[in-house]
């Protein structure tokens, strides 16, 4: 998807839009939020966190066996004051 944005946006959207579906309904699920503000350094390194943290899942995700369960993970880290 690295190649094609557009497509790698809307699937973003979809997903988003798949978790948000389900909220609404109250399936089960973890779903959270935290509205903050921070000094530029930190939201820097709050991305930091976040890449690495997602790294790690993939790693896990990767090794995992037997495949049990899909599942949808869903993070979103930005600036509401861009």
């Amino acid at each position: 998807m690295r190649g094609e944005p557009a497509r790698a946006a809307s699937l973003r959207a979809f997903w988003i839009e798949t978790a948000l579906d389900r909220l609404r309904r109250g399936a089960p699920g973890t779903y959270a939020y935290n509205v903050f503000s921070v000094s530029g350094a930190d939201l820097q390194r709050l991305q930091e966190l976040y890449r690495d943290y997602h790294e790690q899942m993939r790693a896990i995700i990767a090794k995992s066996a037997p495949e049990e369960h899909v599942v949808l993970w869903s993070g979103q880290l930005f600036a509401l004051s861009r």
